[in-house]
């Protein structure tokens, strides 16, 4: 398994299972970890080295290059999904992955009462990308940005560093509606 246990965390009818990049070997043990806690949607927020085809081979269907169009169509409720959603290490994410990953957010807890569903989401390390990506959420969920930051270092010891930090407290909802279960 991995070096560091995957995190599951559930705040304002949203729930995440944050997680390092996995390794080829330790991918059977995220797949237990990801029925676990009913991840549907796998996005990694870095470049992904680990062999996709173990998760297609489990129903997850990656897509390289995830463009904002792709949620276009309706998700099917028991389509598992995985996409990319890369930025460089320690920096904030630029405008085109948090549309991407707002929309995705949107489209899975916008509309659900009592949803048990959860996105599975990683870095390489689990402590910083990924951490940033799910601070967002919880700010379209209409959290204030520094409890959400403390919300995902409950979850999540050591996460997000001062520049991702920065960000956060600077940042701005793009959506009027909530992003959470009402």
């Amino acid at each position: 398994m991995a070096s560091v246990k995957p995190r599951y965390m559930s705040y304002n009818g949203m729930n995440f299972l944050i997680f390092e990049e996995p390794s080829d070997d330790a991918l059977p043990d995220y797949v237990q970890e990801f029925k676990a806690y009913n991840v549907r949607h796998i996005v990694a927020a870095c470049k992904i080295s680990y062999d996709k085809r173990v998760l297609e081979e489990q129903g997850y269907i990656h897509h390289v290059r995830w463009p904002v169009s792709l949620l276009s169509t309706p998700l099917n409720a028991c389509a598992r999904r995985a996409q990319e959603l890369p930025f460089t290490d320690g920096a904030a994410p630029p405008n085109e992955v948090i549309d991407a990953w707002i929309e995705l957010v949107f489209a899975v807890f916008a509309k659900k009462k009592g949803a048990s569903e959860a996105i599975g989401i990683h870095c390489a390390a689990g402590l910083g990308r990924a951490p940033v990506l799910v601070s967002i959420a919880l700010i379209e969920g209409g959290t204030n940005p520094l409890e959400a930051v403390s919300k995902v270092r409950e979850a999540c010891p050591g996460a997000i560093n001062t520049h991702q930090i920065h960000f956060l407290r600077n940042y701005k909802r793009r959506h009027s509606k909530k992003c959470s279960v009402q």
